[in-house]
């Protein structure tokens, strides 16, 4: 029967158009609610993020490359790594945590980055000078920069606006926005992901994420015990 012919009851159609606008209202505001939860739950991360790396020295080298860690530990880790890379975000979610808490913040291990973005994955070199752009205005923000374009790799990889994702992370961690953006239109380190490449070709590297634990490759999103056995073997303390 069609209810909106001549001979329709008023009163049924009144009662559809409101249950409509009703379940409409309800549909809103559950976006909303799932909307304000997600804003939350980013604004958390950032603040963990932020404690975490107060936690840590945090420099550049001679050679312009971000550090984490004491610039005199006996052990240094250089990682060749792409930011799109799924594998390398392995690696941040995974081992590197506990590699921080063991190795890094006690003065043993220092970890150096180097960008090697590949050139099949279309936003890497983007999220490279993003990151560096951070560290542009200082090292710690390099390293919370760092940490959430990996962990909000989803939301840009893939994402032919990656951009405007970046813009907002760097106003989220406190960037100056202007500054930020310049840098990225620079192209300043456009030389430095360059000398980040032929470093990497220099030690073999064929893949990301590879590691060079004072001058040997390990390659791979390996779990914490690998890298484990390969910093206390190079601090000389490995059980026989």
């Amino acid at each position: 029967m069609n209810i909106f012919n001549k001979k329709a009851n008023p009163w049924m159609i009144s009662t559809l158009v409101f249950a409509g606008i009703f379940i409409g209202v309800v549909l809103i505001q559950a976006l909303n609610y799932f909307s304000d939860e997600e804003a939350l739950a980013n604004k958390q991360q950032i603040k963990e993020i932020q404690k975490k790396y107060k936690e840590f020295e945090t420099s550049v080298d001679e050679n312009q490359d971000p550090v984490l860690g004491d610039l005199d530990a006996p052990v240094t880790i250089i990682e060749y790594s792409d930011f799109q890379c799924p594998y390398c975000e392995r690696f941040v979610t995974g081992a590197l945590p506990q590699i921080e808490e063991e190795y890094i913040k006690t003065g043993k291990v220092k970890l150096i980055f180097r960008d090697v973005p590949l050139s099949f994955h279309a936003q890497a070199k983007q999220a490279a000078y993003a990151v560096n752009c951070a560290l542009d205005q200082n090292p710690k923000k390099y390293w919370e920069m760092h940490d959430l374009v990996f962990l909000r790799q989803a939301e840009w990889s893939g994402n032919s606006n990656a951009v405007s994702v970046f813009k907002k992370l760097a106003d989220n961690i406190g960037l100056k926005s202007n500054k930020f953006e310049e840098c990225l239109n620079s192209g300043k380190y456009s030389d430095e992901i360059d000398d980040d490449l032929v470093s990497a070709r220099g030690a073999g590297v064929t893949g990301t994420p590879s590691f060079a634990i004072n001058g040997e490759l390990i390659v791979g999103a390996l779990p914490f015990e690998s890298f484990k056995e390969a910093i206390e073997k190079n601090l000389g303390t490995v059980t026989k």
